[in-house]
């Protein structure tokens, strides 16, 4: 509400007179006492009993189009971590325009622009390689194809939670450390279906003879000769991935074997999963820490179709829906 010049007026004048905040509450054109406490700051200052902004409720401005363009082509194209203060500067720095950094946040949530998770990509990644692969499978195979795997470490820090609620200060909370505590080596094989198996192994690492034995037992004998669904093995360019052993393995089933492009770990559904399956194992850290082998092979089989086509698409892979949760 804005008060006219004569109640500011008449509310100053009481002031002087050596009434209280409360008194003057109480009369009938009585403003707040935030109101009052304003009125007199600005009356000393400057000796007037007009409002800084003549009577009219100061509203947020806007921002200049060009101004939210080049924000939005400096998030595509340079770098899209930068802080609120930072793109002020920015904006001084090519414009010689200040905004405030609540109207900066306030133009960018109207854009429909916040923070979100980041998805690294490596540098050195060759973006030939990357469309001639992706030329290949959208080309020759579908989703339904597609038989992903990778090997992932749990470790007993998996259970940690790093958030917590509290009032006006950091939250304690005593922690066990675990220092030199085996986790498990996981080796999930993912399909449109879902997470088709998991190979779960106490090692710290794993040998191509471990590798082998999992991938003999869990994957092979879901494999079809190609084109059937099941019918290609999709997988990063590991050292132990390499072996010549994997190759006669998938091709005397009558399958087809492709590596992902160097660094295109982001073209690896199966990499997708393994975030929320820490996530499951941090929910459900009881169970975790009383028996991790049954967390984990449940965590991994959280892992629904519907999960699973979400992570073929982020991948390029085009997926279609039939029918609710029926996926190709």
């Amino acid at each position: 509400m804005v008060f006219d010049l004569p109640t500011r007026r008449k509310v100053i004048k009481c002031v002087w007179q050596g009434m209280s905040m409360r008194e003057i509450g109480r009369q009938p054109f009585g403003p707040s006492k935030t109101a009052v406490s304003e009125w007199i700051r600005h009356f000393l200052l400057t000796g007037s009993f007009e409002t800084p902004s003549q009577g009219h409720r100061v509203r947020m401005g806007l921002m200049k189009p060009e101004h939210v363009l080049f924000l939005l082509e400096h998030f595509e194209n340079v770098d899209p971590t930068i802080y609120l203060d930072e793109m002020q500067g920015l904006l001084i720095r090519f414009f010689a325009r200040k905004y405030k950094i609540s109207l900066i946040c306030a133009t960018l949530i109207r854009r429909g622009v916040n923070r979100k998770k980041l998805s690294l990509i490596a540098e050195r990644r060759n973006e030939h390689e990357r469309a001639v692969h992706m030329r290949l499978i959208r080309q020759r195979f579908t989703a339904e194809h597609i038989v992903c795997f990778d090997e992932a470490r749990i470790d007993p820090i998996t259970q940690y939670r790093t958030h917590g609620r509290g009032q006006e200060r950091r939250v304690n909370y005593t922690q066990h450390y675990l220092r030199g505590q085996r986790g498990h080596s996981v080796l999930g094989f993912l399909v449109l279906e879902g997470m088709l198996s998991v190979a779960i192994s106490p090692a710290r690492g794993i040998t191509s003879d471990m590798f082998l034995l999992d991938f003999k037992t869990h994957l092979l004998p879901h494999l079809n000769p190609f084109p059937g669904p099941r019918s290609v093995v999709l997988c990063d360019n590991a050292v132990i991935h390499h072996i010549a052993e994997l190759r006669l393995l998938v091709e005397a089933a009558g399958a087809l074997l492709l590596y992902l492009p160097a660094y295109g770990y982001d073209f690896q559904p199966v990499e997708k999963c393994f975030s929320k399956i820490r996530l499951w194992l941090s929910r459900n850290r009881a169970l975790a820490r009383s028996n991790p082998r049954v967390a984990i092979y449940r965590a991994c089989m959280s892992i629904t179709g519907t999960d699973a086509a979400n992570y073929f698409r982020s991948c390029g892979i085009e997926v279609q829906e039939i029918v609710d949760g029926v996926f190709i």
